[in-house]
């Protein structure tokens, strides 16, 4: 990611809530994680291009540890904040690295994230956040994620398709992430399973899928 998209990002989350800010945790992901118990008090998520998401704060009251990376610090130091959660910060391989007892933040970026900091997650979760993306870079991500995650990790995307051509064709709309295009950047790499899926106001069709690293 350029420079100038760098600043351009870290204007937005110095400015009002982003549009794609959530004032309640997804609901693709309560409904999955409903009757499903940590495997461990070590279970651990990482959430690339987290933002600021309410949904880190559902995982950890789940009793889920949590390590997240976005390129800006301002969305990540706020989750810190707003979780009440005591943070120690170092600088290391050109990361900002926030460490706590729970939550595990790396502001820097994603296509550098180190795999040593990803290997001690089970799971990842993703609230389709290569929709900043366009085609080649959205390739990148996805061999980026497969290149991270160990085999047998399950790694939850949320992807969204518009409902209407004429919202699809505006340009300040995010460019969508239908099943289609989910099944041409990860399919080589991962088991895809689609589990569930809700129509929001937007129009937005929102999907589940769960993918297991092959």
């Amino acid at each position: 990611m350029s420079a100038k998209a760098n600043l351009s990002w870290e204007q937005i989350w110095q400015g009002a809530a982003p549009r794609f800010d959530q004032s309640e945790p997804n609901l693709l992901l309560l409904e999955y994680l409903k009757d499903i118990e940590p495997s461990s008090t070590d279970e651990t998520w990482f959430l690339p291009l987290c933002g600021r998401s309410i949904d880190i704060d559902f995982l950890l009251r789940t009793g889920r540890k949590v390590v997240m990376n976005d390129f800006c610090q301002d969305p990540v130091i706020s989750v810190f904040q707003r979780c009440k959660i005591e943070y120690s910060l170092r600088k290391e391989q050109g990361f900002l690295c926030l460490d706590s007892e729970k939550l595990f933040g790396y502001v820097g970026d994603f296509f550098r994230i180190s795999k040593y900091w990803v290997s001690r997650c089970n799971h990842s979760y993703d609230r389709a956040g290569m929709v900043i993306f366009d085609k080649p870079q959205r390739e990148e991500y996805a061999r980026t994620l497969a290149n991270l995650h160990n085999s047998g990790h399950q790694y939850l995307l949320v992807g969204f398709d518009y409902q209407s051509e004429e919202i699809d064709s505006k340009a300040n709309y995010p460019l969508p992430l239908p099943f289609k295009e989910v099944v041409d950047l990860f399919s080589k790499d991962y088991l895809i399973e689609a589990k569930s899926s809700y129509t929001s106001e937007q129009p937005f069709l929102h999907t589940l899928y769960l993918m297991t690293k092959k």
